[in-house]
């Protein structure tokens, strides 16, 4: 066999590797191919293959996942000018990344106990499988993709700006980043500008301002934006009230599921409020809102089983004793009620008693006259 035969059918990995080759054999979908290729290209400063590494050790392609490893070449590439890897930072560090899908329970707890060096675990990881929430981090990769135009990192950092975290709160650059973000029609940068008009973050609000940036972000469907634009022209004294608009934004932000937004709607059929009143519309969604952990839920259906021709009693009390159960102040004080009458229980003044105290000690103040009433 010949010289040049040989040589071409030699690894392609024994020349050198190039961004053009290592790129195409991502595109095919030749992940462990394209690792091996964008390794070194990485190793020896390119901006391009460090950005492409991080990726693919976060999404676990051709490479053991790992957001640490994936945060490490995302540093790299940040350092030298990478927007979308600041960016990325910036999102990682303001939240922290917990260990991936793919590690178990037991090695997350052997590196966290502090696994042997040599160990096949500190191998793979070396250092770790976390990424702990670092707000400082955050500010800081986030100031820097949003001075260089990234919409994204302007609104997390006037978000940064409007809680204070991170650095000193400012409501004035927190204004600042929002609006950059929402000229590039960004919809955190809309809702921020919304949010902040709300008085969300302290100020003196403005709901018609407020208004204008939720109706903006609301067109494009963000579920959060119908939530607090619902609010607005249900609550506001500022806005036209228009009720049955409210409800049917609460209706989309629900079945994009918001328990907040479920809790409202429901309520609005318990009472009739710019929907037609329904008894099973209200219990479904303020039944779904309850399973997703939204304690004020439990409040409604207790009282739309206590209340009204079909009352059920023994149904509001139990759901009483699971809200109550929950730590709910009004829910401790309504089962130590119904104990003390007998509703949907059985009669036990000493039980109804011990919720009130639990209620009493959560500053539930019609807890204390009823207290009162029994010690005396």
């Amino acid at each position: 066999m010949s010289i040049r035969s040989l040589l071409s059918k030699a690894s392609p990995f024994k020349r050198a590797p190039t961004l053009e080759r290592a790129e195409a054999a991502y595109a095919e979908g030749k992940f462990a191919d394209a690792a091996a290729l964008f390794r070194p290209l990485a190793d020896g400063g390119s901006m391009q293959a460090q950005l492409r590494l991080a990726q693919m050790y976060e999404r676990g392609e051709g490479l053991l996942q790992s957001f640490v490893e994936a945060a490490r070449w995302l540093r790299a590439a940040g350092e030298q000018g990478s927007v979308p890897a600041m960016a990325r930072l910036g999102e990682i560090y303001l939240t922290g990344m917990a260990a991936p899908e793919t590690a178990t329970a037991a090695a997350i707890g052997q590196l966290a106990g502090g696994a042997a060096e040599d160990s096949l675990l500190k191998r793979l990881y070396p250092h770790g499988l976390t990424i702990s929430q670092d707000l400082e981090a955050a500010a800081q990769w986030n100031s820097r993709a949003a001075h260089a135009g990234d919409a994204g990192a302007q609104a997390r950092l006037g978000y940064l700006y409007a809680a204070g975290l991170g650095q000193a709160r400012d409501l004035v650059e927190a204004e600042r980043w929002f609006s950059e973000a929402a000229k590039q029609d960004h919809q955190a940068g809309q809702l921020g500008l919304g949010m902040l008009y709300a008085g969300s973050y302290g100020e003196p609000h403005d709901h018609l301002r407020a208004q204008e940036w939720f109706e903006a972000c609301a067109a494009a469907g963000n579920s959060t934006a119908q939530l607090c634009l619902g609010m607005l022209l249900l609550f506001s004294d500022d806005v036209p009230r228009d009720e049955e608009r409210a409800a049917a934004l609460l209706a989309e932000a629900a079945k994009a599921g918001q328990p907040a937004a479920m809790f409202h709607l429901g309520e609005l059929y318990r009472r009739g409020t710019g929907v037609a009143q329904s008894t099973s519309e209200a219990e479904t969604w303020l039944r779904r809102a309850a399973t997703r952990g939204y304690l004020k839920a439990w409040i409604s259906l207790v009282q739309l089983f206590r209340s009204g021709p079909d009352a059920d009693l023994h149904t509001a009390a139990v759901l009483c004793r699971q809200a109550a159960d929950l730590g709910d102040g009004e829910a401790q004080y309504l089962l130590g009620q119904f104990y003390l009458a007998g509703e949907g229980v059985p009669q036990d003044p000493a039980e109804g008693a011990r919720w009130l105290a639990k209620a009493a000690d959560q500053n539930v103040t019609a807890a204390y006259n009823r207290l009162g009433s029994l010690y005396a």
